[in-house]
């Protein structure tokens, strides 16, 4: 609300405020008054601010003059958003009083602050920058302020300059409406053109006077002109040079002073032309840069002086230099002008020196910058290479001691360090974790117990399992749900043992006395019985239909369910038998409904309806634990030596060798179908065994803390262990074999060959050759079959896959034409003598030695000797001939080398010696231009065939070499040495990588997969190794053959594929390779293997972890 109200005189009104509320604002306190308006501090009520309020001020009513000049001010502020202009909310009137509101800037202004920045010249200089900044925005948006000065310049919190009270501004494109005689701003700030329009019109560079003026009390402590009175400031202004900054102020920095006297120029033209470049000035300043501003000497300011006084200028100089003046101005000026060219010339070549001397300094300290730089990336490069070659062997190691999680950890580490451009060992990396996670068994639940348990049960359908706490208590634990185990079959007594019965539709529970049947939730009780002794032992067939005890007298008891209309009807009794002594291990076969009971005497096998059993024992062996596969076909047992062994019952043998466990075994397992074994050793470790194969698969489960209970489920896919640490682990096994079988022969092959493409297959079985042939990915199927030769010791395709050679113990061999249809093509009748053969890649000649220290060359298309045989200087014990048939070579018994030319039959072969006794291989390269020859010595040579001189000594073995494969078209090859180790060699370079912790087994086998990226050996008896060719990595654990081998090749680029002797065609493929960063990798890793590496030590993840690790790859 307002009033009207006369003052003390009684002649004029005044408006006043008369309560704190004006409008929307609450007025708080009076901030600021001038001769037009007051400001407070007020806050908005509406949005709970504080503003600052402008309200007309006036001893009279408001005249339209100054009501004018009060909304132009508002539209000149609101028009101008900068964030160094106070900025307009609202403009309007209440009862009369016209306000308008705007930030409230809290900091003071700079006429508050000028005793604090006394001195502060960089601080000054930074202030006045972003005032000139924002005056420039300003004029580019054509409003003039024309009232600049340190009480108009605020300071916010931050100390961050800002513009206001645009009351006497100005719009550059509207005519100049003030009267005359009327002035427009503060005198002691004011330009000369403001007073005396005799001077220029009022423009942008007034304002830069203004800021001039500004920054020079910010400098002296005093504004430009000082006076009594206003009369007394203007004139000054309008006749005087304001006096030097540095008259007052010495510490002043000159260039400050000339960017200030530069804006006090009386004239507006040799001001700045803008207060943008008064600011870019002020900021060379604050950079240290050469300002555009000059210093105005002691000349130019009497010039001016003259220029302002002429009258008596023109006096006092005409008296002072009357006649000579003219020709001492002229020489003076002369030798002035000749000694500064001289000085400056000086100057400038000493700046110049001195520019070229800093200059080249500064050039090699750039040069040592950058020379450190590359040396300190070089040894972090170095460093980083080190510390993943120390991974990478720790990851070997660990993968050669089986330890499959710590090894894949070690390398992903290793994969981490290794730099982005190491593309080709980060690919190594991957390769090997792709092929070894095969062998890694997954950890698909990890959970903490609320107790200890001492025995565990699988659920065979379900992730779930039953546990038995110490004190007899029974639980189940559903996995598949966020929830804990359960308290089940309360009963008074204690339970002694758990197991889920009728594919987990019922559970069984022993007590001290007799069994309990509870349903599948363990509420309610279904059956029991007692017997009249305590139970010894108990066991429940892998499909939960049957199962056995026996107590403390002997007497063993065997139940099936009775089954009612498809549910469940009462127990069973199938039998019951007397032994001579109590059974304390009991197995049973269900489906053979035969039951294994074991004592001290050795292992009784029960059938039938039961009865007393006098005589001795089936098994007269006492093993320490045992198992039986539900056909009862073969029986796995534990010694208490700690060695594992398996009887095939149905011929009542023992399956060799016999495999050793890590210490004494206390519980066993088998799959329902006999193809995995578990064995819980007293060290706490649990070993997966492939009983066919009777050897380990993929890492031994427990380590850190020992596993105190297990058990599998029936399908052998799920193993469930109880370790110290008071959890349960639910572990997924990995494939007990990664192989691809297929059953092409019924009967056993004697001999099989593969062509080079890898589409053809020929098998010499029983009395008969078959040829295979396959379409890309498609099926293996018969192409072609024909009666074979008596006593078969040789079949070879060439390298088109469209002949076949096929050579008999006697001496005689065959070639076959299969381009169309088999076709007999040659016979070639050599005799017994004959031990060696060789042909050339497309099957056209033939080179055939024997004991007869002889050489003969035959001619297949001519299907006729080439000419004579050749003898030798000794037995041949290799032979080879070359990729395009123009060479042959044979390796001698002492040592020699014999090369000759296939083509010219009349010409004698070239010997020379070649190794320290036999030479055991030999293989042509390049296209016969270069011959490969090893020997008992164990060196590899590479020959020069043209100039038979040694190209380079790849590897020299410790003992004899046993195997030469060569990859054609290429200078890799390997050798395998009678010592078991092997090595991958490039003839061309002379470098050899040895494959890293070969297995103590003889070379057999070897091929290189096309690329010449991967190696495949087989070794004896019947192993596949994958390695990495490059760095000589093994890539898979030794993979065991169902029966040794007969052929090898590779199928692609990442299939092998081995036929073995039982006629079964295995393929091994490459996995899929990781994806993800190394980051992604180790988290990957650590959830499948329960493990983390941390520093130098792999130890367990504890709960909360891996179920962290879980989640997070649960998540889209």
């Amino acid at each position: 609300m307002t009033a009207t109200v006369l003052d003390a005189t009684g002649d004029t009104l005044q408006t006043q405020v008369s309560s704190e509320v004006l409008g929307d604002y609450q007025l708080l306190q009076e901030i600021g008054r001038g001769s037009a308006a007051v400001v407070y501090r007020a806050r908005q009520i509406s949005l709970g601010r504080i503003v600052a309020v402008k309200v007309i001020h006036a001893r009279r009513l408001a005249t339209p003059e100054e009501l004018r000049r009060f909304y132009a001010e508002a539209e000149a502020a609101a028009s101008l958003q900068h964030p160094h202009i106070v900025p307009i909310f609202e403009v309007g009137s209440v009862g009369g009083v016209h306000f308008f509101s705007m930030r409230y800037v809290e900091g003071g202004s700079l006429a508050e602050h000028k005793e604090r920045l006394e001195g502060q010249w960089r601080e000054i200089a930074r202030l006045m920058a972003v005032v000139a900044h924002a005056v420039h925005y300003a004029h580019r948006h054509g409003v003039l302020h024309r009232d600049l000065k340190p009480a108009n310049i605020l300071l916010d919190a931050d100390g961050q300059p800002v513009v206001s009270d645009f009351g006497l501004c100005k719009r550059t494109a509207q005519p100049d409406e003030d009267q005359e005689g009327w002035l427009a701003g503060t005198p002691l700030y004011m330009a000369p053109e403001q007073v005396e329009r005799r001077l220029g019109k009022v423009s942008v560079a007034s304002d830069v006077y203004s800021l001039g003026a500004v920054l020079y009390e910010l400098l002296v402590g005093r504004p430009p002109f000082d006076g009594s009175s206003v009369q007394e400031v203007l004139a000054q202004l309008v006749s005087q040079e304001p006096p030097r900054p540095k008259q007052r102020r010495p510490h002043i920095p000159a260039d400050l002073e000339a960017i200030c006297l530069k804006c006090l120029r009386k004239s507006p033209k040799e001001r700045y032309s803008s207060a943008q470049e008064l600011a870019e000035d002020l900021e060379r300043f604050l950079r240290g840069e050469l300002v555009r501003a000059r210093p105005v000497g002691a000349g130019e300011r009497l010039w001016r002086w003259c220029c302002r006084h002429p009258g008596t200028a023109t006096v006092t100089l005409g008296s002072a230099l009357l006649g000579s003046v003219a020709a001492i101005t002229v020489l003076v000026t002369a030798v002035l002008a000749a000694w500064r060219e001289a000085d400056n010339a000086q100057r400038f070549q000493r700046l110049h020196a001195q520019t070229l001397v800093a200059k080249e300094e500064v050039e090699q300290q750039r040069q040592r910058a950058l020379s450190i730089l590359r040396d300190t990336e070089l040894q972090q490069q170095q460093a980083q290479r080190q510390a993943a070659e120390f991974a990478g062997l720790h990851g070997l190691e660990a993968l050669h001691r089986h330890e499959i999680g710590a090894g894949m950890l070690w390398l992903t580490r290793a994969f981490a360090l290794l730099p982005e451009s190491a593309t080709a060992e980060r690919q190594t990396i991957r390769l090997l974790l792709a092929s070894w996670q095969r062998a890694l068994h997954r950890l698909v639940y990890y959970g903490a117990l609320p107790e200890r348990w001492r025995s565990v049960a699988c659920h065979p359908k379900q992730l779930c399992v039953l546990g038995l706490n110490a004190r007899g208590q029974a639980y189940r634990w559903d996995l598949t749900k966020p929830s804990h185990p359960r308290r089940i079959a309360v009963t008074g007594s204690p339970i002694r043992d758990l197991r889920f019965l009728a594919q987990g539709q019922a559970i069984w529970a022993v007590t001290p006395q007799g069994w309990q049947i509870w349903d599948e939730n363990g509420e309610r009780l279904l059956e029991q019985w007692e017997s009249r002794a305590p139970l010894r032992s108990w066991a429940v067939d892998h499909d939960g239909q049957t199962w056995a005890v026996a107590d403390q007298e002997s007497n063993v008891y065997y139940w099936t369910w009775q089954n009612q209309g498809g549910g469940f009807g009462s127990p069973q009794l199938l039998g019951s038998w007397r032994l001579p002594r109590p059974a304390d291990m009991l197995a049973i076969a269900g489906r053979q409904q035969a039951i294994f009971a074991r004592t001290r005497l050795g292992i009784w096998v029960l059938r039938g309806p039961g009865g007393v059993r006098t005589e001795p024992p089936d098994i007269t062996f006492a093993p320490a634990c045992l198992a039986v596969d539900s056909r009862g076909r073969r029986l796995y047992y534990g010694s208490y030596e700690g060695i594992f062994r398996v009887r095939d019952l149905e011929r009542n043998l023992l399956l060799t060798p016999p495999m050793a466990l890590a210490g004494l075994p206390h519980f066993l397992a088998v799959s329902s179908d006999g193809s995995v074994a578990i064995a819980w050793c007293g060290h706490g470790l649990v070993h997966c065994i492939d009983p066919e194969s009777l050897r380990m698969f993929g890492h031994p489960l427990g380590g850190t803390f020992p596993v105190t209970a297990c058990d599998m489920t029936p399908d052998g896919k799920y193993l469930a262990t109880v370790c110290e640490d008071g959890t349960l682990r639910v572990w997924q096994l990995c494939p007990r074999s990664p192989w691809q079988r297929r059953q092409l022969l019924t009967q056993g092959a004697e001999l099989a060959s593969f062509n080079a493409k890898a589409d053809r297959l020929a098998i010499v079985a029983g009395e008969k050759v078959t040829v295979y042939a396959r379409q890309q990915d498609e099926d293996w199927q018969i192409a072609a079959q024909w009666p074979a030769i008596a006593a078969p010791a040789r079949l070879e395709f060439n390298s088109t896959g469209d002949r076949l050679l096929l050579a008999g113990k006697n001496g005689v061999l065959y070639v076959y034409d299969l381009a169309e249809s088999p076709k007999h093509r040659l016979t070639c009748e050599y005799g017994e003598r004959m031990s060696l053969l060789a042909q050339d890649a497309l099957g056209h000649y033939l080179a055939i030695a024997g004991s007869d220290r002889q050489i003969g060359l035959w001619h297949v298309e001519a299907r006729q000797p080439t000419g004579w045989r050749w003898a030798l200087g000794g037995v041949p014990v290799s032979l080879a001939v070359s990729q395009d048939g123009s060479k042959w070579a044979a390796g001698l018994e002492n040592g020699m080398l014999c090369l000759g030319d296939m083509t010219r039959a009349d010409q004698s072969p070239t010997c020379w010696p070649g190794h320290r006794g036999p030479v055991t291989a030999l293989q042509f390269a390049d296209q016969g231009r270069v011959l490969l020859s090893a020997g008992v010595d164990g060196r590899l040579l590479a020959w020069d065939t043209s100039k038979f001189r040694v190209l380079s000594r790849p590897v020299a073995h410790a003992a004899a070499v046993s195997l030469l494969v060569a990859l054609p078209d290429s200078s890799l090859a390997f050798t395998g040495s009678k010592d078991y180790s092997g090595a991958v060699c490039d003839w061309a370079s002379g470098r050899c990588r040895f494959l890293t912790q070969p297995t103590r087994q003889e070379w057999l086998m070897a091929r290189f997969s096309p690329c010449g990226m991967l190696l495949a050996t087989v070794t004896i008896p019947a192993n596949l190794e994958i390695w990495h060719a490059p760095s000589g990595y093994r890539l898979t654990p030794p993979l065991p053959l169902p029966a040794p081998p007969r052929a090898i090749q590779w199928l692609s680029r990442e299939e092998c594929a081995v036929l073995c002797q039982n006629g079964e065609l295995c393929v091994w493929r490459l996995p899929e390779l990781p994806d993800g960063d190394a980051n992604t990798l180790m988290a990957q890793w650590q959830q499948i293997s329960g493990l983390q590496l941390i520093g130098d030590t792999v130890r367990p993840i504890n709960v909360e972890h891996w179920q962290h690790l879980s989640w997070q790859r649960q998540q889209p």
